[in-house]
């Protein structure tokens, strides 16, 4: 009896040993594709990682890049309110110096009409009297065609 008990526990332990085996078996395959899956995974995560770093690094050169800009558009809007301020500046006394060059034609005009009017004096007054009836009539007919036109 030994032997057939012996027997049946053998067969026994031999069934479990085997379904043991194959559950190693199926263990194992999770066990690789859970390894295989770790390792899909942690390539993944570095790649991620070497992306992120990517990022970090472009949005730095990114925000050093707009400090920059920022810095530049600063200087360059100083630049326009010192050179707006410089043109009102020089306008202003171009304006000036308009105005006073007018005056000055103004009054070399009337110095002009002065001369000419002391130039026409002289001669007329050495013109003989005879001329100068002549001129005094024709001054005289054109102003009075002139008041019937306007009149007219």
């Amino acid at each position: 009896m030994v032997n057939k008990k012996q027997t049946l526990d053998l067969h026994a332990m031999s069934k479990q040993s085997k379904a043991l085996n194959e559950h190693i078996d199926v263990l194992e395959k999770q066990l690789a594709k859970y390894l295989h899956e770790k390792l899909d995974t942690q390539t993944r995560l570095e790649q991620v990682e070497l992306a992120l770093a990517e990022m970090s690094d472009r949005y730095t050169v990114i925000r050093n890049e707009h400090k920059a800009l920022q810095e530049t558009n600063t200087f360059l809007d100083k630049k326009v309110r010192d050179l707006s301020q410089e043109n009102h500046v020089f306008l202003a006394s171009l304006m000036d110096l308009k105005e006073k060059q007018i005056e000055k034609y103004n009054e070399a005009h009337e110095l002009y009409k002065e001369v000419e009017s002391m130039r026409m004096k002289l001669e007329f007054a050495n013109l003989p009297p005879e001329a100068l009836k002549n001129i005094n009539e024709i001054m005289s007919m054109s102003v009075m065609s002139g008041i019937q036109e306007e009149g007219g």
